[in-house]
């Protein structure tokens, strides 16, 4: 008895390794093409791609992509009669998993790759979703989406952007001219000109009154009103006044990069200078 348990272990234990080893398999360049090696360096997926791009996500998936066309063109160099020959290359893009199948046709003229197991990808102008099986779950007709964050994901039609769930229910209307994911549980929305910031049930937390704004981050938000900027709480109240020229989107570990006048410097969440 004791002897099948400590087999057993040794099997889960071997297999854990094995799956590490390809979970962490790296890209490699060959004869002009893009494989894959494991952690010891060996060669897993023979090297095929154009764009190989890491398994960093840790999903068992990574995006390749194929060189689909060529455009080439010239261009005029400045103040100068002679062309420079130049060229746009176009790819189309898919994904595989670690043991190198084709979970999608390299067929996508987009892709992304995200951690959420939610992949965006675009078709004939068209973007949707599929899931890491390469199955699609929302359809590719929107004009534009944004990656899910807090399980809702920006989409947008015919200039109109709102929300989905993560099985493509509309939410939140397709009512916007802009926005931006969730974060801290509020988007950015614009309409007319105006930014202001709602919740998961299309609430007005925040009106719609700035000329621009930021997401929240560390529970503050850059907003901007007669070009000038400064933060607010997730209340909607200012915290640190509107009087900066400019300001960086986000806090990060209690400070910000800031500009007043022709100076430069960082302030904490309280808006106090930061002495360098």
């Amino acid at each position: 008895m004791k002897t099948r348990k400590y087999t057993t272990l040794i099997f889960i234990a071997f297999s854990f390794h094995a799956f590490a080893q390809r979970v962490n398999l790296k890209p490699f360049f060959e004869n002009g093409k893009y494989g894959y090696k494991d952690s010891v360096g060996n060669i897993v997926i023979q090297p095929k791609y154009d764009i190989a791009e890491s398994f960093r996500y840790k999903i068992g998936i990574t995006k390749v992509s194929v060189i689909d066309t060529v455009i080439y063109y010239k261009e005029k160099e400045y103040h100068s009669p002679t062309f420079t020959l130049k060229s746009i290359v176009k790819y189309k893009h898919g994904y595989i998993n670690e043991n190198g199948i084709e979970i999608t046709p390299l067929k996508y003229d987009e892709a992304y790759c995200f951690p959420n197991r939610r992949l965006a990808v675009k078709f004939n102008d068209k973007w949707g979703f599929i899931d890491i099986t390469g199955k699609e779950i929302i359809p590719l007709k929107y004009d534009y989406v944004i990656n899910f964050q807090e399980n809702f994901a920006v989409v947008c039609l015919n200039r109109n952007c709102g929300f989905i769930d993560t099985i493509g229910n509309e939410i939140i209307p397709l009512k916007y001219n802009y926005a931006n994911s969730f974060s801290e549980g509020l988007a950015r929305v614009c309409f007319n000109g105006k930014c202001g910031f709602i919740d998961k049930t299309d609430k007005e937390i925040i009106p719609l009154k700035y000329s621009s704004a930021h997401s929240f981050s560390e529970s503050l938000a850059a907003v901007c009103l007669k070009d000038k900027w400064g933060f607010i709480d997730r209340t909607g109240k200012i915290i640190i006044p509107l009087k900066y020229n400019y300001t960086e989107s986000y806090f990060n570990n209690g400070k910000v990069q800031v500009t007043l006048g022709k100076k430069m410097f960082y302030i904490d969440k309280n808006g106090n200078k930061i002495k360098e």
